[in-house]
């Protein structure tokens, strides 16, 4: 075919080592052509990539298309002829976006089979017989299974089980949103799970269905009676494929009860483990036969493919759903004393009420009583009570509290003389006097942000930043952050945490290679409040070509994919500045305002981000880009001014990268078009700040703007790839 359709011939074949190509029959063949035979090495695949990887672009497909129109295992050469036609009927970067068929006609005349309309696979179709082939009283039409795509003829090939006839037609009515079978029952296998009849069509090699596919009756007539021609076993008047049974769970041996031992160990019902070491490095190697489960929340075991579970978790509920939460986090790659906290963090559970603190012994007793590429330490303290040391300046009463009794006629109230919680002014209160005896210890208060407290000395520094009553403490200068502590317990009730590890829903973790935020056990928590935990999960927060609109159910199925995603601030050698700003123009379909977000980054790591609705309507896409750029440059400015105060200061100009280049041409031109005359203040700040080479505006393309998820709906492919710039991996993805 290679020789009488392209005009020419193959000079080189390549192939692995099988049976069907190292063979005396084909080396006679390849000597008396003149064609070399080249081989990859034993046990070495990648070096036949291209085809293997074919093949697996082929099978991917083939069980796509399968799984979705719900169609029987038997009829596996039928789906992978149909995908290899839909293949070739779609563009491909490889061909510079070009359809293999497109390529293919530019050099030889193609059958017009490649060239109908595609149709979804497994769909009912109805085939018309014409006149000649039926009764007066037989139907006109015959309702089939839509099977591909004729070979030799332009024509769809529809499948009827009960005759056992395949038909080559164009005279066919599709009804597209009905498939042929119905969907399995619900205790069937899982969708994208191997089990039995699969395995059998999984094995067989993809390039060996040429047989299968052939047609010897393939001629004139219309209507062909398939016969022994199809591999249909099985194939009678049972139309829809019988439901399979359920596979029993297989009895534990010894080893299996010694594993539950073990995991007895992790439950949450143990004690927490005390003296958790730091965490030096915490990604273990791969491991097998290890029992695994997401610590604080009771999961089934991950189901392996082709193989049934063994055993399941007590929890009915997880175990009858089809999208477990185990399939999606683990602790299994973690070292010991990170899976250990871990574990302890997870086993923690929010009480919603007084009655189930009062119940809980823990509560009981308390209510009785980020830095990497310096590669400073991180300390983390707790204010017990911190409100009630707020002292206050106004007059304040409040009612006899519970338990206090008093006769209407004595008209009794209390004084506060502290600040109390519930009451609006006890923040306040205790901001005002903390304040006051960290700038006695010597700190500066932040003018970039009061709730950080900086101290220089000898060249040295030492930082605290506190959110209400959390604080942590770093810096360079180990004696002062002693001191420190010691001033502060002496001032304060104070509870020394030890080194980070959880600060406001945030799970920290250090290695060698750096730091390491997540927010598993939030995620975790808010999907079993809401009852998604065993929802069926997405890939992307946001639907690709829609508009920005209510994605919450949406955007909590995409946390379900990954609860356990991390961002990983590096060592890098540098303190560089530098930001992402982007805007999608008139974006939202109610109010047309566009949204713009920003990613902006410290010594190469992801520190800051945003993505918010604009205020005003912007009148050109250029506007809009203004509108946002304003906003990543103030950041930008921002940033540079809280490292120069913690004296790091970057000493280089900040780069703020743009994909618009009419807004960047704009910025550089010094004349005024009138069309920009009302964002003239925009202009000018952004101007001003080029001027004076405080920052610079590199162009960046469309598909290396890493803002563009932060105000559009992109490709899965285009998300992943942006979350692996940023930094963003997953640490509990299971093995």
């Amino acid at each position: 075919m290679v020789q009488t359709q392209f005009s020419t011939k193959i000079k080189i074949l390549r192939s692995d080592n099988g049976g069907e190509y190292v063979n005396q029959q084909i080396q006679t063949y390849f000597n008396s052509h003149g064609i070399l035979h080249e081989t990859s090495c034993s046990q070495t695949p990648q070096q036949n990539g291209t085809a293997e990887r074919k093949n697996r672009h082929i099978l991917e497909t083939a069980r796509a298309l399968l799984l979705n129109a719900h169609v029987p295992n038997r009829y596996w050469s039928d789906v992978v002829a149909t995908a290899v036609h839909l293949l070739n009927s779609m563009p491909t970067k490889v061909l510079q976006f070009q359809t293999p068929v497109k390529v293919l006609s530019d050099h030889v005349s193609l059958p017009n089979v490649l060239m109908i309309p595609p149709r979804i696979f497994g769909c009912v179709v109805f085939v018309h017989i014409h006149k000649n082939q039926r009764t007066k009283l037989d139907p006109c039409a015959v309702r089939c299974l839509f099977l591909g795509y004729g070979v030799q003829k332009k024509g769809y090939r529809c499948y009827d089980p009960i005759a056992k006839r395949t038909y080559i037609a164009m005279d066919v009515t599709f009804l597209e949103s009905e498939n042929f079978f119905p969907s399995p029952v619900s205790n069937s296998p899982l969708q994208g799970e191997i089990h039995g009849e699969e395995r059998n069509w999984l094995d067989v090699e993809i390039l060996d269905v040429g047989d299968n596919l052939a047609h010897p009756n393939d001629g004139n007539n219309m209507v062909e009676d398939v016969g022994d021609n199809l591999a249909h076993p099985n194939d009678g008047n049972d139309m829809v494929e019988p439901p399979r049974t359920e596979v029993e769970p297989i009895p534990e041996s010894s080893e299996d009860a010694e594993s539950n031992e073990s995991l007895h160990s992790l439950v949450p019902n143990d004690p927490p483990p005390e003296n958790i070491p730091e965490v030096s490095s915490f990604i273990t190697p791969l491991q097998t036969n290890a029992i695994d489960t997401s610590a604080g929340y009771v999961l089934p075991f991950r189901h392996n493919r082709g193989k049934p579970p063994t055993r399941y978790s007590p929890d009915i509920e997880e175990r009858r759903s089809k999208y477990p939460i185990a399939n999606y986090v683990s602790n299994q790659r973690l070292f010991e004393p990170l899976r250990a906290f871990a574990h302890t963090l997870s086993s923690c559970q929010i009480l919603s009420c007084v009655e189930e603190a009062l119940s809980d012994s823990n509560w009981a007793q308390a209510i009785k009583g980020i830095g990497a590429n310096l590669d400073w330490p991180f300390h983390q303290l707790d204010v017990k009570n911190a409100f009630l040391h707020g002292d206050l300046e106004e007059e304040i009463y409040m009612d006899l509290p519970p338990g206090y009794t008093a006769t209407p006629e004595a008209k009794i109230a209390c004084r506060l003389q502290r600040a109390l919680y519930g009451l609006k002014q006890s923040p306040r209160a205790w901001f005002g006097r903390f304040s006051s005896a960290m700038r006695k210890y010597g700190f500066q208060q932040s003018n970039s942000d009061h709730t950080l407290f900086l101290k220089h000395q000898v060249g040295k520094i030492t930082a605290l930043i506190v959110y209400v009553d959390d604080m942590i403490i770093t810096g360079d200068d180990v004696e002062e952050i002693s001191k420190l502590q010691e001033q502060l317990s002496t001032k304060f009730e104070m509870k020394n945490l030890g080194g980070l590890k959880y600060f406001l829903g945030i799970e920290v973790a250090r290695s060698r290679q750096g730091i390491f935020l997540s927010q598993k056990k939030y995620i975790l928590d808010l999907l079993a409040e809401v009852g998604l935990l065993g929802c069926k999960p997405v890939d992307i927060p946001i639907v690709q070509n829609h508009k920005l609109g209510e994605y919450v159910d949406q955007i909590l199925r995409y946390l379900k994919s990954s609860p356990g995603k991390k961002l990983m601030f590096l060592k890098n050698s540098h303190l560089n500045v530098a930001g992402y700003i982007d805007a999608d123009w008139a974006g939202n379909i109610t109010d047309m305002k566009s949204t713009s977000g920003y990613f902006t980054f410290v010594g190469g790591n992801l520190v800051t981000w945003r993505s918010k609705k604009q205020k005003v309507v912007a009148l050109s896409s250029a506007e809009a880009e203004f509108q946002g750029m304003v906003k990543g440059i103030c950041e930008l400015l921002w940033l540079k001014k809280l490292l120069a105060e913690i004296g790091v200061a970057p000493n280089s100009e900040m780069n703020l990268f743009c994909d618009n280049k009419a807004a960047i041409a704009i910025f550089h031109n010094p004349v005024q078009h009138d069309r920009t005359k009302h964002v003239e203040v925009d202009l000018n700040f952004i101007k001003q700040n080029l001027e004076e080479k405080i920052i610079q505006l590199p162009f960046v393309k469309s598909e290396d703007q890493l803002a563009d998820i932060l105000t559009k709906a992109v490709s899965a492919r285009n998300y992943y790839n942006s979350l692996d710039k940023l930094g963003i991996g997953d640490i509990y993805a299971p093995t």
